[in-house]
């Protein structure tokens, strides 16, 4: 099929009938050439559906002894706070248990519901030394958070292309029988960070690969990635 990226440039692709963006999440574990397990996670989006059984693919990964983890988040678009919380403690080392993550911060009228947000201790835990992250523009909102919100206790690479740019909270609100979701204030790191409303744009730049499934190691991103935590280059970029 034919496909018109935004570049302008048509190429023609060949399209597999499998999974699509919107499966639920998918992990798989991958050897490096020197030997390592490394964790790779799918997520859609930050929704119950999709963390209903997330600690399943955790414990799969701690079980492996992976403590090296790609987390493809290039089509996740965000979602819930709960979630974003809960994936960060699976992440992160249980001695990081009650140590702020994020901080829900609120213009002057809403300062009451300015909030932190602490790791929160996961069996699952498999206490990764380093993360890295696959971004694409639709990377977005709770899915830069959770970049932004691990940077301070864990090294974090980005690999794809600069993300979408949305440090900012939106809130339902209700005025009589109207409805609305305003932006009501940004999602801090433990430092007092948002820095990002133009994206956070990656350490490897890399194309999205549609010419493979997602999980591919033989995918664009997914190899640079691999690449990266086999050399700490990114020698396949673009």
């Amino acid at each position: 099929m034919d496909v018109l990226p935004r570049n302008g440039i048509k190429r023609k692709v060949n399209v597999t009938i499998g999974n699509n963006i919107r499966d639920p999440p998918m992990s798989r574990i991958i050897t490096t050439r020197h030997g390592e397990k490394v964790g790779y996670l799918y997520l859609h989006s930050f929704t119950a559906s999709q963390f209903d059984n997330i600690e399943k693919h955790f414990l799969k990964f701690k079980r492996a002894g992976v403590n090296n983890l790609v987390l493809d988040l290039r089509y996740n678009s965000g979602g819930n706070v709960g979630d974003l919380v809960k994936l960060g403690s699976l992440i992160v080392s249980q001695e990081f248990d009650g140590k702020q993550f994020v901080r829900l911060e609120h213009g002057q009228r809403y300062e009451d519901r300015d909030e932190d947000y602490a790791f929160k201790r996961q069996p699952q835990s498999i206490s990764a030394s380093l993360v890295v992250v696959l971004t694409t523009n639709d990377t977005c909102s709770a899915s830069e958070a959770v970049i932004n919100g691990l940077s301070p206790y864990i090294p974090i690479t980005t690999v794809g292309s600069t993300t979408c740019g949305k440090p900012y909270l939106m809130e339902l609100l209700e005025f009589g029988d109207k409805t609305l979701f305003p932006v009501t204030g940004k999602i801090l790191n433990s430092r007092g960070n948002a820095d990002y409303e133009k994206g956070i744009r990656p350490d490897c730049r890399m194309q999205d690969d549609t010419s493979h499934q997602l999980g591919d190691p033989r995918e664009g991103m997914l190899k640079t990635a691999i690449t990266f935590l086999e050399t700490g280059s990114c020698s396949h970029s673009n």
